[in-house]
């Protein structure tokens, strides 16, 4: 069974990092998407960290996992 988490990595106005992780986003997402969805997140202001609002783009990153089941006991 294969899973994937889209993580987008921002920085609040306090300087700090924040993470906001999707489970199984479409396949091979598009630059220009991604991009799109992480500027509404800091353009739509809804999420809340102890370090203030998001406000910049850091990075994401498709992380794509295989898991083979071996035995079952």
């Amino acid at each position: 069974m294969a899973t994937q988490v889209l993580r987008m990595k921002f920085r609040t106005e306090g300087g700090n990092a924040a993470t906001i992780s999707l489970q199984n986003p479409i396949d091979n997402p598009e630059v220009e998407d991604v991009t799109e969805v992480m500027d509404a997140v800091i353009d739509y202001d809804i999420f809340d960290t102890s370090t203030g609002s998001i406000t910049e783009k850091v990075s994401a990153t498709l992380i794509k996992t295989e898991t083979e089941e071996i035995a079952v006991f």
